[in-house]
């Protein structure tokens, strides 16, 4: 038997981001986070069917580690002052 799923808050089309907002499901922060999401589901999958201890695990696996950082910069509204600890890592020059 199925019990009912409550989220205490009620959907009422909104949802939680970053820093603890709270803004409509069609929000900018929101519609952002779709594709990087999916594609890191993607990199989640290939990684699964890989063998043990393949030449791309740890590359894949740091994709997947950096897309989460961009994510949660992405879904902290700028106006949040408790940024995500890690930071965006930045292009060498050299």
């Amino acid at each position: 038997m199925v019990g009912n799923i409550s989220t205490r808050a009620g959907y009422k089309g909104r949802t939680d981001i970053g820093g603890g907002a709270r803004v409509d499901k069609n929000d900018v922060h929101v519609e952002c986070l779709g594709d990087p999401d999916e594609a890191n589901t993607v990199i989640g999958l290939l990684r699964n069917k890989l063998e043990e201890e393949h030449p791309w695990e740890n590359g894949l696996l740091r994709i997947q580690a950096e897309m989460m950082n961009l994510m949660a910069h992405v879904s902290t509204p700028p106006e949040i002052n408790q940024r995500p600890q890690s930071p965006l890592p930045v292009e060498s020059s050299a």
